[in-house]
């Protein structure tokens, strides 16, 4: 509406005076060089800046704690490895008169990890979860079965909690899950899992254990546990405290296939946790 001077103003029209922002937040924000533990976040400087104030936290709101900054390029450094942080950097013009802040989602990639370990498989979508692995067995995708199994399935029904899980098929051959790289001694890991069993086939069992890499083509399965599977859903515990070696471990957990006395089981894993064995006396 454009209103001229001298003329009454409209019923049911009001007018009032806006005070347009004199502190501009930082434009052209962006973090680039993102390592495990490092990245580095720049952004466009503002003439009229006394300083800068920034945050970097995995929380997806501002939190108290802000650093001063005089230059428009900020060295993070202490991040860890897969977490999606949130950088956010506001203009301090005056001692009193700030900006609001830009902000920018970034994710450190995959690397050795400190437990707990966990995934719910809710996190990205129907895709894997961030810095898993899953192996499938050669049999399901010369036999055209990828698109049915393994994958991350969705319904309530077969999840512990949420609504998804990894639905493994137990015929054939071995689908595995690999985790991870725990920053631990192996032999300081236990793992805990759920695990949905339709009973629709006998002698279901799934295989515990680690290897020293996440690619299928080189890696090496060494078995901890052989697991019984009952029908319904339940939780299972292998422990890794008994093993000879101290090397941080890739975790895996994989449906026998017909290594064992198995056949045609809808088994669906859930809710996975890798967490360091309790050494306090009780």
């Amino acid at each position: 509406y454009s209103h001229n001077s001298g003329t009454s103003i409209p019923s049911g029209i009001f007018c009032t005076d806006v005070a347009c922002a004199t502190c501009l937040r930082p434009g052209g924000l962006e973090v680039t060089d993102v390592t495990v533990e490092g990245a580095t976040a720049t952004w466009l400087a503002n003439p009229d800046a006394l300083g800068y104030s920034w945050q970097c936290n995995p929380s997806a709101m501002a939190t108290a704690g802000w650093t001063q900054a005089a230059d428009t390029t900020v060295a993070l450094t202490g991040l860890v490895p897969n977490t999606l942080y949130y950088f956010r950097v506001l203009t301090r013009c005056t001692a009193t008169d700030s900006s609001s802040y830009a902000t920018t989602t970034f994710r450190t990639p995959c690397g050795d990890t400190p437990p707990p370990i966990s995934t719910g498989f809710e996190e990205n979508g129907t895709n894997m979860p961030f810095c898993w692995t899953l192996w499938e067995h050669t049999a399901y995708t010369e036999w055209g079965y990828t698109q049915y199994y393994p994958q991350i399935y969705e319904y309530y029904y077969y999840a512990h909690s949420g609504t998804r899980s990894l639905y493994l098929y137990d015929a054939y051959g071995p689908n595995s899950i690999i985790s991870p790289k725990v920053c631990l001694p192996a032999n300081q890991v236990e793992v805990n899992f759920w695990v949905r069993k339709d009973d629709n086939g006998s002698g279901a069992y799934l295989q515990v254990g680690y290897t020293n890499s996440n690619d299928s083509a080189t890696a090496v399965f060494h078995m901890v546990a052989e697991v019984a599977i009952s029908a319904g859903i339940n939780l299972y515990t292998v422990d890794f405290g008994d093993l000879a070696i101290t090397d941080s471990v890739y975790v895996v957990i994989r449906s026998a296939g017909n290594n064992v006395v198995t056949q045609y089981n809808d088994l669906y894993v859930d809710d996975i946790t890798i967490r360091a064995i309790n050494t306090c006396p009780l």
